[in-house]
């Protein structure tokens, strides 16, 4: 995308022949068309005529020059009839009022964007109050008149409703990880057992419960006596061994 104003000035360079033919002085647009036809040059004829070049033959719009095969691409502008007519009728873009379709004036017409491939209209710079700089896009000009550009309304945007966003789902959990593999020729391990499984459970004690104690009972009867204890027998006869151990601690 160039300016028209930046193409003001750029030379004109014959690619054949290695010669600047001029510098750009003006442009000529045909404004039913949408585009710029022709760029005049600084140069004239030895009678005095402006030179031109059309669009259609430049190659290439460069950073520092503007590009054509030869130094046939320039001719003096009475060959071509069309461009000394819109360089005679037309107006300079630049100056022309900016007015919206209900009569309010927007600003004037500082510049012109075009596509420098094939130097289509794209939009106009405005000049206002509030300086220079907004652009108005070529999608909403409705008429280029001599006097006026006149530019669609644009409605007021309606603030749009904002959706809620949606509550985030909870991550999923981490992945368990899994022991490698054993090298080859080794047995595997066996899994490790939770520390409440490798401990023996305990034995359940049984709960004894204790009866109640109650008044105790009245005994039908007199309590029975317990037999008396039988006295010891009497000592039998000694054998020789006995005997011969009692003298044996008698004499001791």
């Amino acid at each position: 995308m160039k300016r028209l104003q930046q193409l003001k000035g750029m030379p004109v360079l014959s690619l054949q022949e290695g010669e600047v033919l001029g510098r750009v002085r003006e442009t000529i647009v045909d404004v039913s068309a949408g585009r710029v036809v022709a760029l005049t040059l600084d140069r004239r004829t030895p009678a005095g005529e402006t030179q031109v070049v059309a669009t259609a033959n430049i190659r290439s719009v460069g950073k520092e020059a503007i590009t054509v095969e030869d130094r046939s691409s320039v001719v003096p502008i009475s060959r071509i009839p069309r461009f000394k007519e819109l360089a005679q009728r037309g107006k300079p873009l630049r100056g022309r009022a900016v007015m919206t379709e209900q009569g309010v004036r927007l600003g004037r017409v500082a510049d012109a964007t075009v596509d420098e491939a094939n130097f289509r209209l794209l939009g106009f710079v405005l000049q206002s109050f509030w300086g220079r700089g907004q652009v108005v896009p070529i999608e909403r000009v409705r008429t280029i008149g001599a006097d006026a550009v006149v530019v669609w309304e644009v409605p007021e945007a309606q603030p749009a409703a904002v959706p809620s966003a949606p509550e985030a789902a909870p991550p999923p959990p981490p992945p368990e990880a899994v022991p490698p593999p054993p090298p080859a020729g080794e047995e595997t391990p066996p899994p490790p057992v939770p520390e409440e499984a490798a401990r023996p459970a305990e034995p359940a004690i049984p709960l004894v419960s204790t009866p109640e104690a109650g008044p105790p009972a009245e005994s039908a009867g007199p309590a029975e006596s317990l037999p008396a204890e039988a006295p010891p027998p009497p000592p039998g006869p000694e054998n020789p061994w006995q005997r011969w151990i009692r003298r044996l601690f008698q004499r001791t």
